[in-house]
């Protein structure tokens, strides 16, 4: 059997789902197919037996919510997805993060203590790499979208695990859109035994988030008081009309999310942005459809993104702006990142550090032996200091976390359960739990020390007042005899 055929049946698991229906696949003969969405929707396998398609959509979509209207295709987004097969990651350069050039088999002679699984094949591309990790058996979606969320954080968890080894990943790639289709002159490597249970891939993921923290995103963050969207390149992208989905590997989609990044980044409300970004994408002469437009931006203030990447800006402006525009000529202010207000500062907390606070209290009352907690609704929210539809959403924030876990219990005793997913997980939150106390108690000990070498007066903080020492004012209610 050609490797090409032998790969692409793995990929849509033609064995394993022999007599059941694959869902709807999207294929394309030519890139620019892609900006104007006119390929071929393929229901059975057979079609890709050839290399007329350049690209496709490995993972499987509703074939209810796919088909066409007035000429284009649509319903292959996030939330119709049938089956996922196969994860893959996007390579934009030949070269690493250091110049070096990338060979396929570079990815393949990782560090195997931190990520044990190899790809199951490579392919070349014009401008880089496209590398797939096909899934042993296929996962199915069901009605709550659950597997959804779990496998997309696995995904971005790859990719940060791969950014971390200096491979230059396009992080706003769809998690489980269109890639380069195999045929037989772009598969670089392929080993047919590396194909790795799902669970396994959710096992490895979990134990990444909880034993360090997220890789860098390539850039050197460096806090600015200028918004993003006051600096010199967006104002010439955010003008630039010729920008097009048929050159190279950059073009509409990725400048509206980029602009839209910009505004997330500089405080801009959503529909605000969500307007601008219509606007923009009037003035191409092929603009993307509302619903593309309305889901990139939807995208870009996900959260899951903390700044536009400087090379990534350069490339568009040089792309359709001008090439010879230098950083003094773009940039204002340094390189940044996204920098938030204190929590004290800011009227409500974002969803990311109210999980924080659960999995700080549930890691200070479980342990290896106990991994959950009830509580009632009215204690959760007083907790967190939340109204009920806060903590609605953040109990949708909770779906497919890979650490915490929250269960709603009905009826009369009912409330809620936060519960661990994984015992490794907590003893690594414990430990590091215990360092943070350990280290905070050491800078306590030698300031008091130090200062009362200075003071003699402080010599009441080493004798425990802490809070006068400091001039702390006592959080109300906590001392029921205070004045």
């Amino acid at each position: 059997m050609p490797t090409r055929q032998q790969l692409i049946e793995m990929i849509v698991h033609q064995d394993s789902l022999q007599g059941r229906t694959y869902g709807t696949r999207f294929a394309f003969r030519q890139k620019s197919d892609l900006a104007t969405q006119t390929g071929t929707l393929i229901h059975d396998v057979a079609r890709l037996t050839d290399d007329t398609y350049t690209h496709w959509t490995p993972n499987a979509f509703l074939s209810k919510r796919t088909g066409r209207y007035q000429g284009k295709m649509y319903g292959h987004a996030e939330e119709n997805l049938k089956l996922i097969t196969t994860f893959v990651v996007d390579i934009d350069s030949k070269h690493d993060v250091n110049g070096n050039l990338i060979k396929p088999r570079d990815f393949y002679l990782l560090d195997k203590t931190q990520c044990a699984f190899e790809p199951t094949a490579v392919l070349s591309t014009p401008h880089g790499f496209q590398v797939y990790y096909v899934l042993k058996t296929p996962v199915y979606i069901n009605a709550q979208k659950h597997s959804i969320s779990v496998a997309k954080r696995v995904s971005e968890n790859l990719r940060q695990y791969l950014v971390a080894q200096g491979f230059p990943i396009d992080l706003a790639c769809n998690h489980f859109g269109i890639a380069r289709t195999p045929n037989s002159d772009n598969i670089a490597l392929f080993t047919p035994e590396n194909t790795i249970d799902f669970k396994a891939w959710v096992d490895w993921s979990t134990k990444y988030d909880g034993g360090q923290k997220p890789a860098s995103m390539g850039f050197q963050a460096v806090k600015t008081n200028i918004k993003l969207i006051s600096q010199p390149w967006y104002k010439l992208l955010i003008n630039a009309k010729q920008i097009a989905g048929t050159k190279g590997q950059i073009g509409r989609n990725n400048a509206i999310f980029t602009l839209a990044l910009a505004n997330y980044c500089s405080g801009v409300a959503e529909a605000q942005a969500l307007r601008v970004m219509q606007v923009v994408n009037g003035r191409f002469a092929d603009p993307l459809t509302t619903e593309e437009v309305a889901r990139t931006v939807k995208s870009a203030y996900s959260g899951a993104y903390t700044a536009p990447k400087k090379s990534f800006i350069k490339k568009l402006v040089h792309t359709y702006v001008d090439p010879a525009l230098t950083d003094k000529d773009l940039f204002v202010g340094g390189i940044w990142t996204h920098f938030k207000k204190d929590r004290a500062d800011r009227q409500r907390s974002h969803y990311a550090e109210w999980i924080g606070d659960l999995v700080d209290f549930l890691t200070e009352n479980c342990d290896a032996d106990c991994l959950s907690i009830k509580l009632t609704t009215a204690e959760l929210q007083d907790l967190l200091g939340i109204g009920r539809s806060s903590l609605a959403e953040v109990k949708k924030a909770l779906q497919g976390h890979p650490v915490l876990k929250l269960t709603t219990v009905r009826g009369r005793f009912g409330g809620v359960v936060l519960s661990y997913t994984d015992r490794q997980a907590l003893l690594l939150l414990h430990e590091k739990q215990a360092q943070e106390k350990h280290k905070n108690a050491t800078q306590l000990a030698l300031f008091v020390v130090g200062s009362a070498t200075q003071d003699e007066g402080a010599t009441m903080a080493v004798n425990g007042d802490v809070a006068s020492f400091y001039q702390v004012e006592p959080r109300a209610g906590t001392m029921r005899n205070s004045p």
